[in-house]
């Protein structure tokens, strides 16, 4: 095969246009093509195969050998832009009030802008913004520039307009038409990052229309230039660039300044007499007032200025990535959307396509190829609801992923889309896919908690919504907190607001996974709403609780929390300390089980293989108690917080019903979840889940003595009934006679008292492990009677056979533990001394009588 195949240019005219030269460098492995004129069908291939003196086979090896390389005009029948004759485009001048049919045609916007209009405020307008569009560049809130910074940008803005001026309301209007293959609403788009990004309190529109100008018109030469090469990162720079920058202004770190040496907006009026607003730091500068004012410029908090976006230094980010591989857009759209306005994302990611690639026939499938709501999530890939679609090498989906094809022609000279197995191949497996276009998105379930705090870099979030998705309200729209709690509880009666809270701060926390993954154990009695709780709290984000079972196999656990993630941000623990002591495996070993969890761990997703968990849920327990296997466990309670709930509730609705209820019970329950984002996520570095807690009274289990104080209460009352008179009279009567039962009136003050009243508080004693707590030599229960004013209480176990201090296995001073141990009253009975009055003598001590 020539190394060079050249056609000379003295053929017929009526053959220029299948003109094609086509070289191979051998080093390179590129592929150079230069067309003459549009190559725009396929049946001239033959044409100019022959023209070139080779075979159709020689030319397609060649194109079809370096394919990755060649993007040839001759595919425009696979693209969305093909080279169709340019459609004029008509200008019609019309009074502001004025109906479009009044408007007067013009071929030429300038002759529109020129021409003499009778109406009030002359406005020209056209059909669509491809060939012709309009830059509105404008100020509603905060700092408005002065003209000569509005000026200063319009000169540096690329790519630069055919023409601009300022406009009636201070802002800036530009005008771009169409250059070569790049649209005019594309061009625009690219300029206007520039601006959003100098100015952070403006607004920035593409139109169609424009008022005539009020003053003076700057014409500029024309250019093609897109300036997307701008767009291939964010911003960062190294320690030099920053000292300079900061010494170019005389701003030193660790210093504060008045608000009048804001590099964003500074005013001398504001602020006087306080504190200087603008502090500035190593990274970044932050201005409180620009913070209270909303002002945004590097980043999505407000006042947090970072240098390297100040200083305007780039580097290669998963923008250019996913330029560079044809990501297909609904995956791609949350990756530009971090750097590009919403609205201009998908304008902005077509010029960028385009710039890169040219005229290439997969920028259409970039955005109209996939239309599932695909997206790539760690490890997996995901459905728009965030459910896990499994894929294997053989998926059609995979295929039409436009990183997976290249152009080519069929053997007849055709051109058509080609699938490239090996990419296939990879993209089905659970590897990291950030090199071929498709980082990891984190799923955030209803709504992301940390929208206003500095966000990672190395994380790229989307929101998984259902019916009824939560909303963050503005101030002005919310309830009072106190209102909407009370609709709240006009549902759950006696809900625990600092839980509620707690937990959805750990949802946030989970989200921007800052620091170790929350962990709660709730402790309350059986109708306390212990998982209504988090079901509630899960419902109020708009997110999803899900259930993990206990199992002797770690497989299970980890599987249990990586579908658990799948649906939701918390992972419930129901029952699982109930669970390992029915399996009989030992509570400290069950919780390792889970402990033991964390981003690397793998578990088996069915049909797709082993899976890195990633970013753990929140994990919630519950149980009626605190087991002290739990709280000794060192490495368990420096990790996990304990809440307790100390009574039942009468919930006549499920938690996951709350949504359900009408407009009202949703405007309350996003009032709450504003509020608590606003005082728990304000903008700022990442919010510490254990700092919330402490601040709502939560402590870890190595800090809180609850668990242990209820034992100890526990051991005192088993000690004061054992040693209290039998009771007599009435009492007895009520329990017929029945051994071992002591009587506690709670009007008095003694000990036994003080300790009734302390356990009553604590939640149930029936539900305690008495054998672990108090020692036994076999399971025991607690019995109470309510007895008038008064309180009869006995420790028993199972088989009604031991009896308070008979559960240690203690002997009797009567002899009678022996036959009580033998079975039936009638057998402790007939050992009773001659003339003993049984009667006195129920509490089996005897009363001394």
């Amino acid at each position: 095969m020539p190394d060079l195949l050249r056609l000379e240019s003295d053929a017929p005219e009526e053959n220029v246009r299948h003109m094609i030269k086509v070289s191979r460098v051998s080093d390179a492995g590129d592929l150079i093509t230069a067309w003459t004129s549009t190559f725009d069908r396929a049946s001239h291939f033959k044409d100019a195969a022959k023209m070139l003196r080779v075979s159709m086979d020689v030319l397609n090896e060649i194109i079809t050998k370096h394919r990755h390389k060649w993007t040839p005009t001759m595919l425009h029948d696979l693209s969305e832009n093909t080279d169709q004759p340019k459609q004029e485009t008509i200008f019609r001048l019309r009074g502001l009030r004025q109906s479009a049919s009044e408007g007067v045609p013009f071929r030429s916007f300038f002759d529109a802008m020129s021409a003499t209009c009778e109406a009030d405020d002359p406005v020209i307008e056209w059909d669509g913004v491809s060939e012709w569009a309009i830059l509105d560049l404008d100020f509603h809130k905060g700092f408005t520039p002065d003209a000569n910074d509005i000026r200063q940008a319009a000169d540096t803005l690329r790519p630069l307009p055919l023409a601009w001026w300022i406009s009636r309301s201070g802002g800036l209007h530009a005008l771009y038409s169409r250059q070569t293959v790049s649209p005019a609403a594309e061009l625009a788009a690219c300029a206007a990052l520039a601006l959003t990004a100098r100015f952070p309190t403006s607004t920035v529109e593409i139109k169609r229309s424009t008022r005539r100008p009020p003053g003076d018109v700057v014409y500029s030469r024309p250019t093609a230039e897109t300036g997307i090469t701008r767009l291939s990162g964010v911003m960062s720079a190294d320690d030099l660039t920053l000292t300079s920058w900061l010494e170019d202004r005389d701003l030193i770190p660790g210093q504060r300044y008045p608000h009048d040496r804001c590099p964003v907006c500074p005013d001398g009026s504001r602020a006087r007499g306080n504190a200087p607003p603008v502090c500035v730091y190593e990274d970044h500068i932050y201005c409180f007032i620009c913070a209270a004012d909303g002002v945004r410029r590097g980043c999505r908090t407000a006042g947090y200025f970072p240098l390297a976006k100040l200083c305007g230094q780039q580097t290669a980010t998963m923008f250019k990535r996913c330029v560079d591989n044809f990501t297909h857009w609904q995956h791609a759209r949350y990756i530009v959307s971090q750097m590009v306005p919403e609205a201009l994302s998908e304008t902005v990611y077509r010029a960028a396509l385009r710039n890169r690639h040219g005229d290439d026939p997969r920028i259409a499938s970039v955005f109209s190829g996939v239309k599932t709501g695909l997206i790539r999530c760690s490890g997996v890939w995901a459905g728009f609801d965030g459910k896990v679609i499994p894929m294997k090498s053989s998926s059609a989906i995979l295929s039409n992923l436009p990183v997976a094809q290249y152009p080519s022609v069929d053997a007849k000279g055709r051109p058509l889309l080609k699938v490239d197995r090996a990419i296939v191949e990879v993209l089905s497996t659970t590897q990291d896919l950030a090199v071929y276009g498709y980082p990891a998105l984190t799923r955030c379930f209803g709504i992301q908690i940390t929208q206003m705090q500095d966000l990672p870099a190395n994380k790229v979030f989307t929101t998984i919504k259902s019916e009824n998705a939560p909303e963050y309200l503005p101030p002005q729209r919310r309830m009072s907190e106190e209102e909407a709690w009370g609709v709240l509880e006009g549902y759950f009666p006696g809900v625990d607001r600092g839980l509620i809270e707690l937990l959805t701060t750990a949802k946030g926390c989970a989200e921007y996974r800052s620091g170790l993954p929350p962990m709660l154990f709730i402790t309350g009695p059986t109708g306390a709403g212990k998982s209504q709780s988090v079901h509630l709290a899960a419902t109020i984000c708009g997110d999803h609780s899900s259930s993990v079972k206990f199992s002797r196999q770690d497989d299970r656990v980890k599987d249990g929390v990586a579908k658990a993630k799948q649906r939701g941000s918390f992972a419930f623990f129901d029952e699982f300390i109930k669970g390992a002591r029915r399996e009989a495996v030992p509570i400290e070993q069950a919780m390792e089980l889970v402990l033991d969890l964390d981003p690397e761990t793998l578990s088996h997703e069915l049909y797709v293989g082993q899976v890195a968990l990633g970013d753990l849920p929140v994990c919630v327990w519950a149980d009626t108690s605190m087991p002290s296997e739990v709280i000794s466990h060192a490495q368990i309670a420096r990790r996990m917080h304990h809440a307790a709930l100390r009574e039942g509730r009468s919930w006549t609705i499920s938690a996951r019903e709350l949504r359900q209820q009408g407009p009202e019970a949703c405007r309350a329950a996003d009032s709450i979840l504003s509020a608590i984002m606003d005082r728990r996520f304000p903008p700022g570095p990442a919010t510490d889940f254990a700092d919330v807690a402490r601040d709502l009274g939560f402590k870890l289990l190595m800090d809180d003595s609850t668990a242990r104080d209820k034992e100890d209460w526990i051991r005192t009352l088993y000690s004061l009934i054992c040693s209290a008179p039998a009771i007599t009279g009435a009492a007895a009567r009520r329990v017929r006679g029945e051994p071992g039962w002591k009587q506690i009136n709670p009007a008095n003050g003694g000990e036994i008292e003080e300790a009734w009243a302390i356990l009553k508080d604590s939640g149930k004693v029936s539900e305690v492990d008495l054998k672990r707590v108090l020692s036994l030599s076999e399971p025991a229960e607690m019995q109470t009677i309510k007895h008038k004013e008064t309180i009869l209480v006995r420790f028993v176990n199972i088989q009604r056979t031991r009896i308070n201090e008979q559960l240690r296995g203690e002997s009797r001073p009567d002899g009678l533990g022996d036959a009580i141990s033998g079975g039936s009253p009638e057998g402790w009975l007939s050992h009773l001394p001659a003339g003993f009055d049984h009667a006195a003598y129920v509490g089996g001590v005897p009363d001394g009588s």
